[in-house]
């Protein structure tokens, strides 16, 4: 829908578990006539022939030198655009809406809500994988008394699971690995983050914890 549109990427990009070539990866920067997102401060070829970039942007660049385990670089650019005063992040920051948005799929939050036992649900599979590996020492014991509880209580209505799916997504994509008793009943956790601008502990954990990541 935007043939004309220039791409601006950080340096460095990586993926896993093969860290392609960023083109191989749809992120064609100098072919589309954009570039490296660096510090406008600093200045670069590439910023020079996109005044119009420059003269609505202002970009700061987080560029570790050093890689993080299994090479990863964590590379992150902030956007401030100056006529309003927008500060565009990506991962740095999030902020967590107490129930979903509709850009958000009913049916797979409802899957990810589900607690039964045996189903073929994405939220049994992940409560099934706890439990069968015992995930840090309380897998089994933690999922096996949600399944031996009362049936009708433990799945509730559907739009109890449905915000259960939301929560249980959340921590999961928030939080380094959750434990099983959060992934069954992830309302506290979940409730920490709500409403609130927050680092994601799984970035603050990995990446500006790390004595690697320096500003």
């Amino acid at each position: 829908p935007f043939p004309a549109a220039k791409v601006w990427a950080v340096p460095d990009q990586w993926s896993f578990p093969v860290d392609l070539p960023s083109p191989l990866l749809g992120i064609d920067t100098k072919g589309s006539g954009g570039g490296d997102l660096v510090d406008t401060a600093g200045g670069s070829a590439a910023y020079a022939g996109a005044p119009d970039l420059t003269s609505e942007f202002e970009v700061k660049l987080l560029h570790p030198r050093r890689r993080l385990g299994l090479g990863y670089a964590a590379n992150e650019a902030a956007l401030l655009h100056k006529d309003t005063k927008t500060l565009a992040l990506t991962d740095a920051l999030v902020n967590v809406p107490s129930a979903p948005t509709r850009v958000y799929d009913e049916a797979n939050l409802l899957a990810i809500g589900d607690n039964a036992e045996r189903s073929s649900s994405l939220g049994s599979l992940i409560l099934r994988a706890a439990g069968a590996v015992n995930w840090q020492g309380t897998g089994s014991k933690d999922i096996g008394q949600l399944w031996t509880s009362d049936a009708p209580g433990r799945q509730g209505s559907e739009a109890e699971q449905l915000q259960r799916g939301w929560e249980r997504n959340v921590v999961l994509s928030l939080f380094f690995g959750p434990s099983p008793a959060t992934i069954v009943d992830p309302k506290p956790s979940f409730q920490a983050l709500e409403g609130r601008w927050v680092v994601a502990p799984v970035t603050d954990s990995l990446i500006y914890a790390s004595d690697r990541v320096q500003p």
